[in-house]
């Protein structure tokens, strides 16, 4: 089974997929794109701040890793869902500071739609006190 958690950032994403990885040790992580990147030296900004190259690396990154477990059979939970990334760059565009526009949120739904046809479950954890 591939199994995406969604949702917006500090609400415990990481702490449930390491929570599902520790009880059910058949499934393999997959680490959030931001963090993987941050890693190899990607300066990305967040919220308003950032661009079409920020959020379209790691939707690209991540329907990468999605993409990689083509097979149903495979166990895989991943930090991050790829329609994250839609919801991020709606938000910037709404700010209308950056590059990113409703014409590239709109252009991200086709690829996103496909990629999430290869998961089997989309967890999603609601803003929470």
């Amino acid at each position: 089974m591939r199994i995406a958690v969604s949702g917006a950032h500090s609400q415990g994403k990481s702490t449930f997929v390491h929570d599902w990885v520790a009880s059910n040790s058949e499934y393999i992580r997959e680490e959030e794109p931001f963090r993987v990147l941050h890693a190899e030296g990607y300066d990305i900004r967040f919220r308003q701040e950032c661009h079409r190259f920020d959020n379209g690396l790691q939707m690209y990154y991540n329907i990468s890793r999605v993409n990689a477990y083509s097979d149903s059979s495979n166990c895989v939970i991943f930090d991050r869902c790829p329609v994250d990334y839609i919801a991020y760059s709606q938000y910037t565009a709404n700010h209308g500071k950056t590059d990113i526009d409703n014409r590239f949120v709109d252009s991200m739904v086709p690829i996103v739609r496909e990629a999430l046809e290869r998961l089997d479950l989309i967890v999603f954890l609601p803003i929470t006190d």
